[in-house]
């Protein structure tokens, strides 16, 4: 599979090349390809019995420079968006196999472009494939991972320091996480650390081809109400892997900072249809209906550009009976403007700093007032 991924990154390239004189497009592209070197951060004991050896990855990625033409640019600096290939081994290619996985990323530069040496992050959102799963008979040590596709979040730091006026050497340290979101158990997760030098080629030089003039400053909405229905399902228990349903209803008050940044809070609602087996699994007797219900706090900060916002939102709480669920419940997700008041989005919830819980979908309409 590499070997195709080099083929068609040689091909854009040379494509670009070659068309970048006469398209406007093609001078926004750049090529970047990352080899790093790391280490699956075992979270419990009996994964860290297997883990053989450190690992090796690389990743591909195609970027497009934003110019300046909309408010959201120059907040962030003129970012690059894009898409990605990751490859990596997982410590053990017996038990565990290897990761391929394709994302959606946004790097963003913190000091001024014109910089020769600079510094910014990455985020990116996508999915993976791992090549050896759980099962009950061929794979039973395989106590990490039940499903072959599975959600794909990265984030890295980036040091950049321009050699030329078109080629830029990275050095990246990241964090990379991939899990199903309980929708099948095991579902442990696979955190790795890497770090690695880099390069990058630009079609164009991007110091020139930005507009340094200021978009024009979009009316803020101050102060946003929104309402949201919410819906996910998860597994439990790997003995049977019975699909649970959850529902919900969110309640969330938003300040808009500036252009580009959200504050705020959501209180949500959830009916938890697998509590009840919870508190089975547990050998507890206590369990009444009502323990269904769990409700959350959740403050948020939400980066927006353009149509897709980016909600990070940290939370405990309110009311949760089965205890081993601990005090913290945190989320991390997308959601995208559909139209001018509603939004869909998509979140990973988690028990404690980074224990999946499960996938929650949802529709949100937004009562703005200025």
């Amino acid at each position: 599979m590499n070997k195709y991924v080099l083929s068609i990154f040689y091909i854009v390239f040379l494509f670009g090349k070659s068309t970048s004189q006469e398209n406007s497009f093609y001078k926004r592209l750049n090529l970047s390809v990352e080899p790093r070197y790391g280490f699956v951060a075992p979270h419990h004991d009996y994964m860290a019995n297997f883990l053989e050896k450190n690992i090796t990855s690389i990743q591909v990625n195609v970027g497009l420079s934003t110019l300046g033409t909309k408010d959201w640019h120059v907040s962030y600096n003129y970012p690059q968006i894009g898409i990605g290939y990751y490859n990596s081994g997982l410590g053990n290619n017996r038990i565990y196999g290897k990761m391929n996985a394709l994302y959606l990323f946004v790097d963003r530069r913190f000091l001024p472009i014109q910089n020769r040496l600079n510094i910014g992050n990455r985020v990116a959102f996508g999915l993976s494939h791992i090549s050896k799963q759980y099962d009950m008979y061929s794979n039973p040590y395989n106590m990490v991972i039940a499903t072959p596709i599975n959600v794909f979040i990265q984030y890295d730091l980036i040091t950049y320091y321009r050699i030329s006026s078109n080629l830029n050497i990275r050095f990246n340290l990241g964090f990379t996480h991939t899990s199903n979101g309980s929708v099948k158990e095991p579902n442990k997760g696979f955190n790795i650390l890497t770090a690695g030098v880099g390069c990058q080629y630009s079609f164009s030089d991007e110091r020139f081809m930005a507009n340094t003039q200021f978009a024009k400053e979009q009316s803020l909405m101050k102060h946003q109400l929104n309402v949201g229905l919410i819906s996910g399902f998860k597994s439990i228990s790997r003995f049977d892997n019975k699909l649970y349903s959850i529902l919900g209803l969110s309640g969330e008050y938003l300040y808009q900072q500036s252009s580009t940044v959200l504050v705020g809070a959501e209180i949500t609602g959830y009916w938890d249809t697998s509590i009840n087996n919870e508190f089975k699994l547990e050998d507890d007797s206590t369990y009444k209906k009502i323990d269904n219900l769990c409700i959350a706090i959740n403050p948020t900060y939400a980066l927006m550009m353009g149509r897709v916002v980016f909600a990070f939102q940290p939370g405990v709480y309110l009311k949760s009976s089965f205890k081993p669920y601990g005090l913290l419940t945190n989320k991390v997700g997308l959601r995208y403007q559909l139209m001018q008041n509603l939004y869909a989005s998509m979140s990973i919830k988690a028990h404690w700093l980074a224990k999946a819980d499960f996938v929650e979908l949802g529709i949100r309409y937004g009562f703005i007032k200025n």
